[in-house]
């Protein structure tokens, strides 16, 4: 069930209107598996490996990913979750980025699934935190009115002993409640999910692109618990059917449903 803040308004007799009191509703159950290890929670999910690319002009620390790594992402009834984990190998630079404490991750997201990235979730910040895509409306506390906003696990992997050790990777895993995602219950201004995010770019390792940012879904895309749709004939749209679908967004009327079953738009 969606976590919703309900304004309550009530009026006493002969003594006018109280202000009106927020209440919110408690948050989501502690998120399940998110301890900086890609264990069995996430059985069944396939995930993008984006190669070592190494810094740009043979620069150390800046510039580029530093070392391979896997993005893994999935999502139950009240979270969406994210896990990196770093995969290095000989003649990479993971050396380097442990030697700099560089071996957290970002990752942007596509809210309104535009193709377009509008929100920063800040795992590699301690606490973990989250801005709007410039990075200049932040939620610094960790904890909002409907609980945490976002949860983090780390895991800072090991240094190589090349040729006879690559290191271990590390791991990060990160987990945002759908009722932050749907409410943007700290009034950061980010587009509200309605069903679907895309897990568009990722920072990690090395803390750039490099290897990362193309396509507007990239690491993969994430439905939302009670999504319905999308319509498939007209006839569903009519007597109020419209007001049914959240999927691929919520219709304005009959004939906004009926455009999307006609022309896909």
């Amino acid at each position: 069930m969606l976590l919703v803040a309900i304004a309550v308004f009530i009026g006493l007799a002969g003594g006018g209107a109280r202000p009106p009191a927020a209440v919110f509703a408690a948050p989501p159950p502690p998120p399940t598996g998110v301890d900086g290890v890609i264990g069995p929670e996430w059985n069944g999910v396939t995930p993008t490996f984006v190669p070592f690319v190494g810094p740009p002009s043979g620069a150390t620390g800046t510039g580029g990913d530093l070392v391979a790594y896997n993005v893994y992402v999935r999502a139950d009834a009240n979270y969406m979750y994210v896990g990196l984990q770093a995969v290095p190998q000989c003649g990479d630079m993971w050396d380097v980025a442990f030697i700099l404490s560089n071996t957290k991750g970002n990752v942007y997201l596509d809210n309104n699934v535009t193709g377009s990235s509008n929100l920063l979730l800040l795992m590699a910040d301690d606490p973990p935190d989250y801005c709007d895509s410039t990075d200049t409306v932040c939620n610094f506390s960790n904890v909002g009115p409907l609980g945490p906003s976002v949860f983090v696990a780390y895991n800072p992997g090991a240094p190589p002993a090349c040729p006879a050790n690559p290191g271990i990777g590390a791991v990060q895993e990160l987990a945002v409640p759908w009722s932050v995602l749907q409410n943007d219950p700290d009034a950061i201004g980010f587009p509200k999910v309605v069903c679907n995010v895309n897990v568009r770019t990722v920072q990690a390792f090395g803390n750039n692109f490099n290897g990362s940012q193309f396509g507007t879904i990239r690491f993969g895309t994430v439905t939302a618990p009670g999504c319905v749709g999308p319509p498939t004939n007209k006839d569903q749209c009519k007597n109020g059917g419209w007001q049914t679908f959240n999927v691929p967004r919520k219709f304005k009327n009959q004939g906004d449903c009926i455009q999307f079953v006609n022309t896909g738009k």
